[in-house]
C-alpha cells in the first residue's frame, strides 16, 4: 500500500530532481534513496529495544558452569 506525503524542497533541489528523474519517477527515486536508511533505523531501534536482553544473555554465557553451585 502506498501513502501520499507532501514534502518541501528548495527550488534548486526540486528543479534538479525533476531534471534528473522526471516528475513521474520522483516518488520512486526518493523512496529508493530513503528506504535503506529507514530500514536500518528500524533495525537499530529494534536492536536497542532488545539490547538489555542481549546484554543479560551475553553475561550469562560468560559465567562458567563450574562456578555455579
Amino acid at each position: 500500500m502506498q501513502k501520499e506525503l507532501t514534502i518541501s524542497l528548495s527550488d534548486e533541489t526540486y528543479h534538479s530532481l525533476m531534471k534528473l528523474v522526471g516528475e513521474t519517477n520522483a516518488s520512486q527515486f526518493i523512496e529508493s534513496v530513503l528506504r535503506p536508511y529507514i530500514l536500518l533505523a528500524e533495525e537499530d531501534r529494534t536492536y536497542k529495544i532488545l539490547s538489555p536482553h542481549l546484554a543479560d544473555q551475553t553475561q550469562a554465557e560468560l559465567v562458567k558452569p563450574e562456578l555455579v553451585h
